[in-house]
């Protein structure tokens, strides 16, 4: 269809008018229609950031837990939050993968109780 924009074209089923949009969201997670993963990415360590702060804030006050105990708990909460979705990833750029190591880099310091 040379000269028509593809906004310009419209779908039917039936009586109802199918709507071209540029987003799409599947088992709540947004897929464009560039399959760019970036923003998935982003969006997955800004939950798991989130979750892990929150977790390193409730330490009990003279107690503080054992290093192991600390990864078994922010890998059973962190890890799921960041890879959300994931199965749904299908092109990962080296930015991607980079983004993605450095979480678990700053996961394995909060942990370890070094200074970012």
């Amino acid at each position: 269809m040379k000269g028509r924009s593809a906004k310009s074209v419209q779908f039917y089923m039936g009586s109802d008018t199918i709507v071209n949009t540029d987003c799409i969201k599947h088992v709540g997670v947004h897929i464009n229609k560039q399959l760019n993963d970036k923003v998935k990415v982003q969006n997955g360590c800004c939950k798991a950031k989130a979750a892990l702060f929150s977790l390193l804030s409730i330490k009990m006050h003279p107690l503080h837990l054992n290093p192991l105990t600390s990864a078994s708990i922010i890998t059973k909460v962190c890890i799921p939050r960041l890879l959300f979705g994931a199965e749904l990833w299908s092109n990962l750029s080296n930015s991607d993968c980079m983004t993605l190591q450095r979480f678990v880099r700053l996961v394995a310091k909060q942990i370890q109780g070094f200074q970012n």
